[in-house]
């Protein structure tokens, strides 16, 4: 349980024989959950770290997959949380339930999108010995880099944001499913066409998004765009020191990838 009381779910990929090196936990992003890393049938960089001998942890963060997550017409959580709660809450959370149960000093992080801005942003606030490397794979760190049509939609939908509070992506996904590969590119924004399978586009689609996210989470992302910035409500940016960390940091970011381009996944 995190501090506010929430349940939030940590897979464990144990690897059979004798483990190496410290416990590695994968975060993923925005609308994600466990299938981010583990999609039935398709590359699984969980199962592909374990049977490599890492003791892996899958992370899902509040409302997403196995955690607590608010209902459509009912709910015993909040309907709306944001960037903050993952990153002072769930984060710590996970990291304490890996630590003590395996009784490692430290752990990799290994984050997608708004999983390794997580990472990120966690090392260049805290001088965390217990976080040993962050490796960031397509996280949007300098948003000011980003095309402004690729979000387009999602900043004309702020007044509605501020109104509901969650937001049905989930679902509006779901119904253009089966229509996904031949959207125009900066709208299928997940995927790059040559490099997946319709079928795995589709089952990512379909089991790896919650059906609502936080209107709150949204808007977060929303002045990210808006602001160009990667700051807090206060304004206060959340990278500035991370250049001060100890922490070794990796970030990883795809040629062709429209929602975060190379140039806006440069962190320091």
């Amino acid at each position: 349980r995190t501090r506010d009381g929430w349940r939030i779910a940590v897979h464990r990929y144990c690897p059979e024989r004798g483990r190496q090196g410290l416990p590695v936990i994968l975060c993923h992003g925005l609308g994600g959950n466990l299938h981010s890393f583990d999609l039935n049938a398709a590359p699984s960089l969980a199962r592909f770290l374990r049977d490599r001998g890492r003791d892996v942890w899958v992370v899902e963060l509040r409302g997403s997959g196995h955690s607590d997550r608010p209902g459509i017409l009912r709910s015993d959580v909040p309907y709306s949380w944001g960037f903050s709660d993952h990153l002072d809450k769930d984060l710590p959370t996970a990291i304490d339930c890996v630590l003590a149960r395996t009784g490692a000093p430290a752990v990799h992080w290994i984050g997608h999108s708004m999983g390794g801005m997580l990472g990120l942003t966690h090392v260049a606030s805290h001088e965390d010995r217990r976080v040993a490397s962050v490796v960031a794979l397509g996280s949007p760190l300098d948003f000011s880099k980003i095309p402004p049509r690729i979000f387009a939609i999602l900043l004309r939908m702020k007044w509605v944001l501020k109104l509901v509070p969650f937001a049905p992506m989930g679902i509006v996904a779901r119904l253009f499913i089966l229509v996904l590969h031949r959207l125009p590119r900066y709208m299928q924004g997940l995927f790059h066409v040559p490099n997946i399978a319709p079928g795995t586009a589709r089952r990512i689609v379909a089991v790896g998004s919650p059906l609502i996210i936080s209107s709150k989470l949204w808007w977060d992302f929303g002045r990210f765009l808006e602001t160009g910035v990667f700051a807090s409500e206060d304004g206060a940016t959340y990278l500035d020191l991370l250049e001060r960390s100890v922490t070794p940091v990796l970030s990883i970011a795809g040629s062709v990838d429209v929602l975060a381009p190379p140039q806006s996944a440069n962190a320091l």
